[in-house]
């Protein structure tokens, strides 16, 4: 049980930093600062939970301050509080904030050293000493090899001295999340897969080898069969909550990743998409027609058997068909615009609201998330930026309860979707414990705003074909 507490705090941290990715902040009043520090000092751990998780909506000039407060906070003994202090010190990253980091490397405590080492990586931190620490937590076997190999990785070539470790944790170890891990790591440190993909091809069970498998492009090309008889079971009825033997997780997701993973690895997989075209199930051809069309240019040669798929007794095969032969056309033409889209801000409902219009200016259909969907906040982000204080408020509506599956939508070539926002909403005002105070929209008019919608790459986008990237309005006047 502990272990999973330990990889949810992880990945709540993972979420709080984006993943290394830089995520705008706006500095909040004082008052508000010393709100949550106050919070973070009640003895009710769920308030002290809740003023932890608003610390991610801070600028690192809020933390300035209140330095010495956090290094105190960073030994509560709650774990995710502890979590999110730590990620605050990395973010401050001055000297003494990344020294009481780097002292609690040798506390006693498991969780407080990855926590901690965590909040380095994160930051961008590559101290050789961090490298070492990472890698004596593999030397000694500890609980939390795992994550210490996937922070090896994310290192990168910084980390390039823990290899050989990692290589022979990789070979020895029996547990599949361990390989998976420490395969993950040497492929990102060094960039040479040719050792990697046997051991990742030998623990294919787990579901998320497909997507580093898909990561790694076309060096993954012999995985392709393994992929594709993953993908042959989508015409297999399932009873509710069924697993198949051969795999650990539920097979429909594990379908889904290994569906894109194949496309992600190119002309590779072209061949038995082909074969998959002839099948007498129609969702392995619907499968086939949209991985075909997701190789692009590279899939030319595969034209032909589209058109004849144009004729399919299956209307969801022929709809597919047709955007696969858009799309690949499009490729090879090079006539995509980047971005596809293109937004328009209008301020007329000011102070109260105002609408986005979202456009496709490209020749083929672009799916967006729906901007309703809970589970969407960590990918999808609406920006509204004050040009004349350059700070930056989330314009997110308030998710619908209902909705926790991935909800998108699709808008057809030169068409378009308006979307609008209650300015009084807040940021992230996912229900009342979590919205954070002093975040409100507040320009007054005769200022000029701009509107950036930002879709990261995540799983769920790269199996639902989601656009990905970064789309910013011009500036208009608020009248």
């Amino acid at each position: 049980m502990k272990k999973y507490l330990l990889i949810i705090n992880i990945l709540i941290s993972m979420f709080v930093l984006g993943c290394g990715q830089t995520k705008p902040r706006r500095k909040l009043p004082q008052k508000n600062i010393k709100l949550i520090l106050s919070e973070l000092k009640s003895t009710d751990s769920s308030i002290r939970r809740r003023a932890a998780f608003r610390l991610y909506f801070c600028k690192k000039t809020d933390f300035q301050n209140i330095e010495s407060d956090l290094i105190y906070l960073l030994d509560d003994t709650d774990d995710f509080v502890q979590s999110m202090v730590a990620q605050a010190l990395g973010r401050l990253g001055t000297k003494r904030a990344v020294a009481s980091l780097m002292q609690r490397l040798e506390h006693k405590e498991g969780r407080m050293r990855i926590n901690c080492a965590a909040s380095l990586v994160f930051s961008g931190n590559t101290n050789p000493r961090l490298a070492s620490f990472l890698v004596n937590e593999i030397k000694e076997k500890t609980q939390f090899i795992g994550w210490a190999s996937y922070l090896l990785g994310r290192m990168g070539a910084a980390a390039e001295d823990s290899v050989p470790r990692l290589y022979r944790l990789m070979e020895k170890s029996t547990d599949s999340e361990i390989k998976l891990y420490t395969a993950s790591a040497i492929w990102k440190i060094t960039g040479d897969s040719s050792k990697v993909i046997p051991v990742l091809i030998s623990i294919f069970r787990d579901q998320e080898v497909s997507m580093l498998l898909g990561e790694m492009g076309s060096e993954a090309k012999d995985a392709v069969p393994l992929l594709v008889n993953v993908v042959k079971t989508y015409g297999i009825e399932p009873p509710f909550n069924c697993e198949l033997d051969i795999f650990s997780f539920p097979f429909w997701e594990h379908i889904a990743k290994a569906g894109t993973a194949l496309w992600e690895i190119g002309a590779a997989s072209l061949p038995y998409f082909k074969e998959m075209l002839l099948n007498d199930l129609y969702n392995i051809r619907k499968a086939a027609v949209i991985g075909i069309g997701m190789i692009g240019a590279e899939a030319e040669s595969a034209i032909p058997e589209l058109k004849a798929a144009l004729k399919d007794e299956n209307s969801e095969v022929r709809l597919e068909a047709a955007r696969a032969i858009r799309r690949i056309e499009n490729r090879i033409k090079g006539n995509m615009p980047d971005p596809p889209l293109r937004l328009k801000v209008n301020p007329s409902g000011f102070p109260e609201k105002i609408e986005v219009t979202v456009s496709n200016i490209s020749p083929e259909e672009i799916t967006l998330w729906d901007e309703n969907w809970s589970f969407g906040y960590d990918n999808y982000t609406i920006i509204i930026q004050d040009k004349a204080t350059e700070e930056q408020y989330f314009l997110k509506k308030k998710p619908e309860p209902s909705k926790h599956i991935p909800y998108s939508y699709i808008i057809s070539p030169n068409n378009c979707k308006i979307l609008e926002f209650n300015l009084n909403d807040g940021m992230w005002a996912l229900d009342g414990y979590w919205a954070v105070p002093g975040h409100i929209f507040r320009a007054k008019k005769g200022r000029f705003i701009k509107v950036i919608l930002e879709i990261k790459k995540t799983d769920e986008a790269r199996i639902h074909r989601v656009f990905v990237g970064k789309v910013e309005s011009d500036w208009v006047e608020l009248k």
